[in-house]
């Protein structure tokens, strides 16, 4: 029958590719069927075999002949189910961190979360606004509970990350050069340590940014069949399961149409604790593993949301004025509030050839003397699709069936715009 055919085939891939190297790479996707095969007569083990089968092995073929190994050798089911802790890094989006844990509350063990009280981009003071809503009790119960933060500030900058440090003395003295990037890479260090010393042994660590949400049945299937799951050797020469997520942009009007490869990225425990063992974890090592992508890594397709850039226009400015890409529009006119209304509106790209996009203002039903500027054209729109109404949008599920509990600004363009001749 079809079944022992395959299941010869399957022990026959096995003999050759534990001697024969260039078999092993050509057999690589085998050993991901031959695993779905052997779990399939197992009640215990069945359920694990759609999860398999739903991931890319990675593109590299040395990477992907290992994956191959991990699954043929992983335990096919945890008894019981570990624990999912969520890595967050944190600044000022707080609407969407409340998303965020809505959505992830009830399949994580707890949020780890390193909140700033400097501006990332400047070193400048900010409000600690997570501490002091669950100091004061005014958050909701499904962020109160489960969340443990870690506030890092201006001493961390100052000690680490070269901020405000003056050379020569106090008089006269050269200030080094603040690295905003050196700062984020703390936070997500930080995050790293409060996992370890909380998880178990076969725990997983889902390392995102707030605006990166992984599926809760994605995580649900990956605390009983992630291919890394126990022990040594193969199964932990991956080192991590990429989610790659579906993109919104500038509220749940743009579609955007990519498919965002940053992250989240899921880790076993026992992955970091023995890379921690051979050398421990460095803030640049840790914040390096997180953008190894889906050439060294297997990837869940479609296991996330990422939802970036929502918010008012002023968010949006804010934004752009705090956070990594800020270099970026430095450019005059790159912060125009009117323009950056008018490009997100129509889900137009902000940058045109690295220069600020020349949005048609929203007052407008013609464009032609914004084409003539423009040389004829119009900014670039993002690839993706304009959603109109909320039903049928692939939008995590509290923004589908309450968005009145979400800022008003996230739907605001649900509703076209004036064309602008378009």
């Amino acid at each position: 029958t079809a079944p022992n055919m395959l299941a010869c085939c399957c022990h026959s891939g096995r003999r050759v590719l534990s001697s024969d190297r260039r078999a092993r790479l050509a057999m690589a996707q085998l050993f991901v069927l031959c695993f779905m095969y052997s779990t399939a007569a197992s009640p215990v083990a069945s359920s694990c075999s759609s999860s398999f089968e739903q991931l890319t092995p990675p593109k590299l073929r040395s990477k992907r002949a290992r994956f191959a190994d991990a699954v043929h050798n992983s335990t096919a089911e945890v008894q019981p189910a570990r624990s999912v802790w969520d890595l967050i890094v944190f600044g000022f989006e707080l609407e969407m961190l409340k998303l965020h844990m809505r959505v992830l509350h009830p399949v994580v063990a707890g949020f780890l979360v390193t909140e700033a009280s400097i501006r990332f981009q400047t070193a400048k003071s900010k409000p600690t606004l997570l501490s002091d809503g669950l100091s004061a009790g005014t958050l909701p119960p499904y962020m109160r509970e489960k969340t443990a933060v870690r506030v890092l500030g201006s001493d961390v900058a100052e000690s680490r990350c070269k901020g405000r440090v003056l050379i020569g003395g106090s008089q006269g003295g050269v200030r080094k050069r603040y690295s905003g990037r050196c700062f984020q890479q703390q936070q997500r260090l930080a995050t790293l340590e409060m996992f370890l010393e909380r998880a178990g042994p076969d725990d997983l660590a889902v390392v995102s940014d707030v605006d990166e949400i992984a599926r809760p049945e994605v995580l649900s299937s990956l605390a009983s069949c992630h291919p890394y799951s126990q022990g040594a050797g193969p199964m932990e020469e991956g080192g991590g399961l990429l989610l790659s997520a579906r993109q919104f942009k500038f509220g749940v009007h743009c579609d955007t149409g990519y498919v965002w490869y940053e992250g989240p990225k899921v880790y076993a425990a026992r992955f970091l604790r023995r890379e921690q063992r051979q050398r421990p974890w460095t803030a640049q090592g840790f914040d390096d593993l997180r953008r190894v992508g889906a050439f060294s890594l297997a990837t869940r397709p479609r296991g996330a949301w990422h939802l970036t850039s929502f918010g008012s226009t002023l968010e949006l400015h804010r934004k752009l004025t705090s956070f990594g890409a800020a270099n970026l529009f430095a450019q005059e006119g790159a912060l125009d509030i009117d323009r950056l209304t008018a490009c997100t509106a129509r889900c137009f790209e902000l940058l045109d050839r690295g220069a600020p996009s020349a949005c048609p203002p929203l007052t407008t039903n013609r464009s032609h003397g914004w084409r003539k500027r423009m040389g004829g054209r119009l900014p670039p729109r993002l690839p993706g699709r304009r959603i109109t109404q909320l039903a049928g949008a692939e939008l995590p599920p509290p923004l589908l069936a309450h968005p009145e509990d979400f800022p008003a600004s996230w739907f605001a363009f649900l509703q076209p715009p004036p064309q602008a001749g378009m």
